[in-house]
């Protein structure tokens, strides 16, 4: 779920049934990508709240940053691996 100052809510990213543990902001502001305890990473659109991708790592994905050009994304997880996707 997305609130802006006032509070309300901008859209909901739903689909998780674990802790998200990251989330961040593309550069350009269109997309959200998510880390949780259930070894998933998701890209979102920012705007609807839609699921773009998922992608797996073996542990639960703890960190997840998008690279300067917003083109791809970082995750660092417990089952020691940063993978670039």
């Amino acid at each position: 779920m997305l609130k802006v100052p006032d509070g309300r809510v901008v859209c909901r990213l739903e689909g998780y049934r674990a802790w998200v543990q990251s989330a961040c902001y593309s550069p350009d502001g269109t997309r959200i990508a998510t880390g949780a305890v259930d070894g998933t990473a998701r890209e979102w659109d920012a705007d609807t709240g839609a699921l773009l991708r998922t992608y797996r790592h073996e542990d639960a994905v703890v960190k997840v940053v998008y690279a300067p050009r917003g083109t791809r994304i970082l995750t660092g997880s417990r089952d020691g691996t940063a993978r670039l996707w």
